[in-house]
């Protein structure tokens, strides 16, 4: 028997499944006390991040534990269980005697191959993720670049939108965006420097288009981000960058928004 049992060369693996599927089965039911998805404390920490940004609440823990466990099963997927399972492989075939039992592979051998089988459930989705999350990252701050833009062009917005009903004598354009008072050299159009809320040493640009009507006027915004065409030419000579336009129409509703280059669209 002992002949026949040392040629059952799959016996290890089988044995090192059935203990891997058993541990795996124990921390889904009873918790994960042995956790080798960094992904798990990852985006759990995120999410607390994030609740609390919305929130209003400035998380300023450092929250060292989940850190620590994330590190800890990227070594463990990574680094600890493939180097035990090809150390014990290496040492096993150097052995002159191989008239033992198949299964005596030694315990460095289970450990190493159980921690490789466990890591299997992760380890495709963490190197898919390791492609996609950068991705998201980039999707994730063009989309807060956006806001930023959108919520500048607002408040610029609203700027011109007073001035264009205050009457000269409070420097506004008495109904007209191009009837503004100028220092005693008649009247010129509306200037982004006419509006509060303008600031040139801003991340995101804004810029004016030629002001063409009494009653309508076009802001460009011109974001800190890249968007989905590289080859798209920004209102400011930039290239490839996020661009939205605000059309302020006083006498009609009041804004009306245009998108260009925005990575939804």
């Amino acid at each position: 028997m002992k002949e026949k049992t040392k040629n059952y060369k799959w016996l290890p693996w089988a044995v090192a499944i059935a203990v891997a599927v058993v541990v795996a089965m124990l921390t889904g039911n009873f918790g994960h006390w042995y956790v080798l998805d960094p992904w798990s404390n990852a985006q759990g920490l995120v999410t607390k991040l994030a609740i609390s940004t919305f929130q209003g609440i400035s998380d300023t823990a450092h929250h060292w534990d989940a850190r620590f466990y994330t590190i800890i099963a990227l070594i463990l997927s990574f680094i600890i269980g493939p180097s035990l399972w090809i150390y014990a492989e290496i040492k096993n075939q150097s052995k002159d005697d191989q008239a033992g039992n198949s299964l005596n592979k030694g315990i460095v051998w289970y450990i190493g191959i159980i921690i490789v089988i466990l890591s299997l459930q992760v380890v495709p989705s963490a190197i898919m993720k390791g492609f996609i999350l950068p991705n998201s990252w980039k999707s994730a701050a063009a989309s807060r670049n956006e806001d930023k833009l959108r919520m500048g062009l607002v408040r610029l917005g609203m700027d011109a939108y007073q001035h264009y009903y205050l009457p000269h004598k409070f420097g506004g354009g008495a109904q007209s965006f191009r009837s503004m008072p100028s220092e005693g050299k008649g009247m010129r159009a509306i200037k982004l420097t006419d509006l509060e809320n303008y600031n040139e040493n801003a991340s995101n640009s804004y810029q004016l288009a030629p002001v063409e009507s009494d009653s309508a006027i076009l802001i460009y915004g011109v974001g800190n981000k890249q968007g989905p065409d590289p080859d798209f030419k920004n209102v400011n000579g930039q290239k490839g960058k996020l661009q939205l336009a605000l059309k302020v129409t006083p006498g009609d509703g009041m804004f009306h928004f245009s998108y260009e280059n925005v990575n939804k669209r």
